[in-house]
């Protein structure tokens, strides 16, 4: 594993941290309360999958309210902290992104371009800003990571190839 193999990625990794860090200086809004406030009514994380903690009936996501509980636990009101937990994750998809597209056959530049937009672009990029779409960013990790299972599922092995 060369640098210059890796020196790319790492360059898109900078420039995705270095346009999230004027974020970390924000502030909960609107919905961060109401997930903030869900998060503390949860006695132990795993009761959000049997206990209804939602403001709307239709809103179950007990993944989501883990991840929230375990936050909030952890890292209490800390605005910055919490943001750098959706940092994270937008990042590990962006990554996702590009190993599936590896496995797809997608090389170079095409797959470099594809991760950047998906990490840099205002379409998930700015849904990744807001700490109450943590929601999306476990879905889309999650997704993305099942993709490369299937991938890896429905390639053929060197056996049946050769």
């Amino acid at each position: 594993m060369s640098v210059k193999r890796w020196s790319p990625w790492l360059l898109l990794f900078a420039v995705l941290a270095w346009v999230w860090w004027p974020v970390t200086a924000g502030d909960f809004v609107i919905d961060d309360y109401v997930f903030l406030a869900v998060s503390r009514m949860v006695s132990h994380p795993l009761t959000a999958f049997w206990q209804t903690h939602f403001y709307e009936p239709y809103y179950f996501r007990p993944l989501g309210v883990i991840s929230w509980w375990l936050a909030q636990r952890g890292l209490g009101l800390d605005y910055a902290a919490h943001s750098l937990i959706n940092f994270a994750l937008h990042g590990l998809s962006a990554a996702l992104l590009a190993v599936l597209l590896q496995r797809l056959g997608v090389a170079g530049l095409p797959r470099l371009a594809a991760a950047s937009l998906f990490a840099l672009a205002p379409f998930s990029l700015g849904a990744a800003l807001w700490p109450s779409n943590r929601f999306d960013l476990l879905a889309v990790a999650a997704l993305l990571a099942l993709a490369i299972q299937l991938r890896r599922a429905l390639a053929p092995s060197a056996e049946e190839v050769g």
